[in-house]
């Protein structure tokens, strides 16, 4: 549930960017299914999410947006076997930022989340140690992303020579991100009998850093009828040892017994690959689909997306 709660806050589509000078309005509504590779004795877990989140950016200085955002997500986590599930609502607010810094587009975002987490595991240990075991909490999260790219350029204004000038629509550069997670687990108490087991409170401090290529072309001459393909593909490092665990212990006898608990581990070392297709359908409103997969230490991770991102 942990690593589901940290990634569900990372793969967040981006917002749109409004343009013009006067404050803009915005919307994004998505849709995600993906799964994460089996480690050790636990089997594939697969998750959906579906997402709203609607923003307000200003221009504060020339070529600097700033603006508040609130988004709401629900998520639904379940293990292969029906050996456990979750469901997980979150609720983020904060700020975002983008502008021009020097030749480079600097994009940036803080926000502050709330995560009711709903969780539900089965036992089967005999008679006595069997049964379904239900968990219920609030955590919470701060998380911030900082991503640095020069705008992108053709080949040719990367100052490389074509022999074909109508290789020239595909754009390109290079990209740097950052992102820090901070996950706050309350203590709590499963119920439902003897194999029930409390958890300590927690606190889980997760950085992220990628360093890749973009591309992107464009199709048609119009913002109202233009239609795109992005592909970004990078390396991505999990700073520390990329373990998720919890500190467990059972309430019901045992006294004074304590366990740690491995979750599936984050992946330390991985490429990441990113491939978006999009059509505007007016001006104001794009439709896209998105894969986001990333394949390190012999484990995988894939995710489709479907959005729709309007601005007025």
């Amino acid at each position: 549930v942990r690593q589901a709660v940290l990634h569900g806050g990372r793969r967040q589509p981006d917002a749109p960017a409004a343009a013009g000078s006067g404050p803009r309005s915005w919307g994004q509504v998505w849709h995600s299914a993906g799964r994460f590779a089996p480690h050790g004795k636990g089997g594939a877990d697969r998750y959906r999410r579906q997402g709203l989140a609607l923003g307000l950016n200003h221009e504060v200085s020339p070529g600097w947006r700033v603006g508040p955002v609130l988004s709401a997500q629900w998520s639904e986590l379940k293990r292969a076997g029906h050996q456990a599930d979750a469901s997980v609502r979150s609720l983020y607010g904060g700020v975002s930022a983008d502008g021009d810094w020097n030749g480079m587009r600097v994009t940036a975002a803080l926000l502050r989340a709330w995560h009711r987490v709903e969780s539900r595991r089965r036992v089967e240990a005999g008679p006595l140690l069997s049964g379904l075991q239900r968990a219920g909490y609030l955590a919470r999260s701060w998380q911030v992303a900082l991503e640095v790219a020069p705008h992108l350029r053709s080949l040719a204004q990367w100052g490389v020579r074509l022999r074909e000038t109508r290789a020239a629509p595909w754009t390109m550069g290079p990209y740097a991100r950052h992102e820090w997670t901070r996950l706050d687990v309350p203590g709590h108490v499963e119920s439902g009998g003897p194999a029930a087991q409390g958890v300590f409170p927690s606190r889980t401090d997760l950085h992220v850093s990628t360093l890749g290529w973009r591309l992107r072309r464009e199709w048609g001459g119009s913002a109202e009828s233009s239609s795109w393909l992005d592909v970004a593909a990078g390396w991505r490092r999990v700073w520390g040892d990329g373990r998720v665990h919890g500190e467990l212990h059972f309430p019901q006898g045992h006294a004074g017994l304590s366990f740690r608990s491995e979750g599936r581990p984050l992946l330390r070392h991985a490429l990441a690959l990113d491939v978006e297709a999009g059509l505007a359908l007016r001006r104001d409103a794009r439709l896209s689909l998105r894969y986001t997969g990333m394949r390190g230490s012999g484990q995988r991770e894939h995710a489709a997306w479907a959005g729709f991102r309007w601005a007025f």
